[in-house]
């Protein structure tokens, strides 16, 4: 009998709810959409969002920075990829672009804390806000949905730095730079990461780094032999350079920092870099030379099979290039000359190549020569002497 009348209340309060909402709407169509959300409220039908990082309009974040949404039921994790999306605009500007997350970026879903942690590659914008905008097609593993879509933003500033605290006290912190990674043409990859020591300065900087090509556990890195960990002795720069193979990835990194005097991490977790060498130049013909008085077209198709095409630059002394940094483009003059059009293909990875042809403007009409028609006999240049 008691367990009846918790459940009579409890139906009262939602049903008070719901006339409430009835009777503060005065559309029909609102009053039942409304008296539904109370219901749904009520049964705990709608997923919800918990928390999130960074926090809703929070100014001042660094680029690097993680986004963390918790949720509070469990994940369909086939529903996840499709409905978020994250979006930056320039400070100051109205509207945001499109969704930038690509295959670059990791997102992972952790069921035990129902948390969806999202990492950018390399890191966020500067100096943006950054949107992050949670879709209506996002489901709970029982198929609850999100009372409505939710976005968010917050803002970045210009301090591309990670910030990882130690392990055993709470004023000590190390911070290093995102990776300056460059796919050189050489049979060497460097790693470059910049170490910023905010410790004083009569407190040494005396932790370690290693750097592992697999992914591992915590206790794992702390039972390594000591002698694979390396010294931090600058609070400048250290260089670490790997050869990997001539084309291909993403090769993995994984960096741990570890505190010798307590044989603790940094963090338990890794700094992960995704390394892609791609020594490869795009491959493209402009074709044979042209000769015309209007204005041609040029769509030249392009082989590029390794990081992608980053951009095109259309050049030439005396022409006009309709559109100089798209794929294709119309080209003109205003003298009458032989002129050289150039394109530059880029690929991400850096490696450029370049192709001309010869463009010649002719718009004067030609001229026939002179001709005389003379009669057989005619003796033009004589006089009669009769």
């Amino acid at each position: 009998m008691g367990r009846m009348r918790i459940r009579v209340i409890a139906v009262a309060a939602v049903l008070a709810a719901a006339v409430f909402a009835l009777t503060t709407c005065t559309n029909p169509v609102d009053l039942v959409e409304a008296a539904t959300v109370e219901v749904m409220k009520a049964n705990d039908r709608y997923l919800e969002v918990v928390s999130v990082s960074p926090d809703r309009s929070l100014a001042d974040v660094n680029p690097s920075s993680a986004i963390r949404i918790v949720f509070d039921k469990a994940l369909d994790t086939s529903t996840i990829a499709a409905n978020i999306e994250v979006a930056y605009k320039n400070l100051g500007d109205a509207d945001f672009g499109a969704n930038v997350i690509n295959d670059d970026w990791t997102i992972a879903y952790n069921p035990d804390t129902k948390a969806i942690n999202i990492t950018p590659y390399p890191y966020l914008q500067p100096s943006r806000t950054v949107r992050v905008s949670l879709k209506d097609g996002l489901r709970t593993a029982d198929g609850k949905r999100l009372q409505t879509a939710d976005d968010w933003s917050f803002t970045t500033n210009n301090d591309v730095l990670f910030t990882i605290a130690f392990v055993n006290t709470s004023e000590d912190r190390i911070q290093w730079a995102n990776k300056d990674l460059q796919t050189a043409k050489g049979s060497v990859v460097p790693m470059k990461l910049t170490i910023s020591d905010v410790k004083p300065a009569s407190d040494p900087l005396n932790f370690k780094y290693y750097i592992a090509s697999t992914s591992m556990t915590p206790q794992a890195v702390l039972d390594l032999d000591p002698s694979v960990w390396t010294t931090i002795t600058t609070v400048e720069t250290i260089i670490e350079t790997e050869s990997f193979p001539s084309e291909g990835g993403p090769f993995t990194r994984y960096l741990w920092v570890i505190n010798p005097n307590s044989n603790s991490l940094v963090a338990d977790t890794a700094r992960v870099e995704r390394i892609y060498v791609d020594r490869t130049l795009p491959v493209f013909d402009l074709g044979n030379a042209v000769v015309t008085n209007t204005a041609r077209s040029f769509s030249p198709s392009v082989t590029e099979s390794g990081s992608g095409i980053a951009g095109y630059s259309w050049s030439g002394a005396g022409l006009t290039i309709a559109t100089p940094s798209a794929a294709s483009t119309s080209v003109s003059a205003s003298t009458q000359e032989t002129l050289t059009l150039s394109l530059t293909v880029t690929d991400t990875a850096g490696n450029s190549a370049t192709d001309t042809v010869p463009f010649t403007w002719d718009t004067v009409a030609p001229s026939a020569p002179l001709s005389l028609d003379l009669a057989a006999g005619d003796d033009l240049g004589s006089s009669s002497t009769d």
